[in-house]
């Protein structure tokens, strides 16, 4: 598996209490290093650099935004903490993308708004222990560990922020009938006893049998997160390379990674394949794991993390998201699995992280990132005072373009469905699209019950042309001509003013207008490939919105009638034709 298999937007959804820092991982999948910069609203951008097949952690506050340059174009993107991006390659150049998770976040409350200052490295105090079955004298096995230890240290700090310090070097009697490396940990905890908050690493050179089949510890072993010793045989006849990389790995599950599918990844489940000792290979983890190690990380910061108890609730639902992710990708491993299984017994019912099974076609994924990408930006709008928010049509043009800049992402033939599609769920709040029976087996697997819910939430207010109800039928409409075709959009929209005439809302040519206007908005995006990207900086509201002043509305059945006859009486026609010229005529659809 690939780290672009896992690809897509993120988003966070609900409160909690503060942090002392955020950060962003973000992995560049390219053979080419890529420059960006992240920005917040009161201090001065911060370049970066991430190389070929790099993971780094970047820190940021509550409202960060990414820019980089593709095909010698700025693109700009919003980010949310405690989320990981990815870099890719695309037939336009670099593309950059969020990597989905299987269950939603907190919203960002606990961030501050300032980004945090380069924080120091977190000291580890470890202690190196051998076993009496050391062949080598003291002064040659203590020159080794501490060298293999100063290496795996060094990869830490890259990778999480983590450097080791080793506060004790010793020896230790292990159990001879100990043949199996699960064994001699065991006996390990239990003749060196837990010292302060030291990591015990227990190096042993007792012969072990074979692994088996259902074997999982192979060379090495620890418990998980907050465990206090790492138990390495030193019995399996690899390079120092591969010894480094073990124990980094280990220490880095001891940090709270899980096994990874990624055959890059310093947590893949199999070590001493060969790769370290490759000149090219660079040791790291991949971003799903660096974003779970970062979020211990930052926990164990405190000083208050004695066990997983005393993690703050948002991270717990953070690390349930990222651990479930995991867990689909390798189903047939157990750490992530149980990791869930712990954090889900910790959570209150009230807390519990909805599982989404990411089961998605690739348009559905392209649909689900515009969607989550208009839910962010509308709750990071929400969050600003009321003088700074955009309202009415600006409201709408914003959260538009945010749509757009992520559509435009997209491979190019999934563009026009993921921003017609995107928006048509994301700005509307009713359930139009999620129970048409023609629409719903797309639409309802997007978005989850909990994230519609956040969403509408946090939407506010967008109109077109100043009414709300515009907007709904402008983008509804659009989404049923990407999802059906244009005519049966049309035919729709008719459909349901005639329907309206039973009601109090009565027939409106107004709606029948915002309804055209969508279709034609949808007809565009596929006679101009070009055209999305362009959405992205020009759109505005009255470009592709006409003006309805002088279209009637509310009109009952018998009032229709007595003015319009019917929809073949030249009277109707002559409105149909109206509306049409008033579209034809706007900057957004003249050729």
């Amino acid at each position: 598996m690939t780290r672009t298999c896992l690809l897509a937007v993120v988003v966070v959804l609900s409160l909690g209490a503060r942090a002392d820092a955020g950060f962003v991982v973000v992995v560049n999948t390219t053979d080419a290093a890529v420059r960006f910069t992240v920005g917040h609203a009161q201090a001065d951008p911060r370049p970066y650099s991430v190389g070929p097949h790099e993971v780094k952690r970047v820190p940021v506050g509550r409202h960060p935004d990414l820019t980089f340059e593709s095909d010698g174009k700025p693109l700009h993107f919003r980010l949310a903490p405690y989320s990981a991006y990815a870099f890719t390659r695309s037939k336009v150049g670099i593309s950059f993308q969020g990597i989905e998770l299987a269950a939603p976040l907190p919203r960002p409350g606990d961030v501050p708004e300032a980004p945090p200052k380069d924080p120091k490295p977190l000291v580890l105090a470890v202690r190196v222990m051998v076993d009496d079955a050391e062949p080598r004298a003291r002064a040659v096995w203590e020159k080794a560990l501490r060298a293999r230890v100063a290496a795996a240290s060094a990869i830490l700090e890259r990778e999480c922020g983590v450097t080791l310090k080793v506060a004790e070097v010793g020896e230790w009697r292990s159990d001879p009938r100990a043949r199996t490396v699960a064994a001699l940990l065991k006996d390990f905890e239990a003749v060196v006893p837990p010292v302060g908050r030291t990591v015990a690493l227990g190096f042993s050179s007792r012969p072990i049998a074979p692994p088996t089949a259902a074997d999982r510890c192979g060379a090495a072993a620890t418990g998980g997160p907050l465990h206090r010793h790492v138990l390495v045989s030193e019995s399996a006849r690899v390079s120092e390379a591969e010894r480094v990389e073990l124990l980094a790995h280990q220490l880095a599950h001891l940090l709270g990674a899980a096994h990874s599918p990624d055959p890059l990844s310093l947590a893949r489940p199999t070590m001493g394949d060969g790769k370290a000792r490759l000149a090219k290979f660079r040791i790291g983890l991949d971003p799903l794991n660096a974003l779970a190690v970062g979020l211990w990380v930052e926990e164990m910061r405190s000083g208050e993390l004695k066990e997983w108890g005393d993690l703050r609730p948002p991270t717990r639902q953070r690390l349930a998201a990222v651990y479930k992710t995991i867990a689909h990708a390798l189903p047939d491993d157990p750490i992530a699995k149980d990791y869930v299984a712990r954090l889900d017994r910790l959570a209150p019912a009230a807390q519990k992280v909805e599982a989404r099974a990411p089961t998605l076609t690739a348009k559905q994924q392209a649909v689900r990132k515009v969607v989550r990408a208009v839910a962010i930006r509308a709750a990071d709008l929400s969050e600003k005072p009321e003088a700074e928010r955009p309202k009415g049509d600006d409201l709408t043009a914003e959260l538009v373009r945010t749509a757009a800049a992520v559509a435009a992402t997209q491979e190019e033939e999934v563009q026009p469905t993921a921003l017609l599609v995107g928006l048509g769920l994301a700005l509307d709040h009713s359930t139009t699209l999620r129970d048409n029976l023609l629409t719903r087996t797309f639409c309802r697997p997007v978005e989850s019950d909990a994230e519609r819910r956040e969403r509408v939430a946090a939407l506010g207010s967008p109109t077109m042309r100043g009414r709300r109800d515009l907007c709904q039928h402008f983008v509804v409409s659009a989404a049923l001509a990407e999802l059906l075709e244009p005519a049966a959009a049309e035919a729709a929209g008719l459909l349901k003013e005639r329907l309206d005439m039973a009601g109090a809302s009565g027939f409106s040519f107004t709606d029948v207008a915002a309804d055209f206007a969508g279709v034609e908005f949808a007809r565009e995006l596929h006679r101009d490939r070009r055209a999305v990207a362009r959405a992205s900086v020009v759109f505005e509201v009255k470009s592709f919105v006409p003006d309805v002043a002088g279209l009637a509305e509310g009109l009952s059945r018998e009032k229709f009638e007595t003015d319009y006859g019917s929809e073949s009486d030249p009277r109707f026609r002559k409105v149909l034709d109206d509306v049409r010229k008033r579209i034809a005529v706007l900057r957004g659809y003249i050729r």
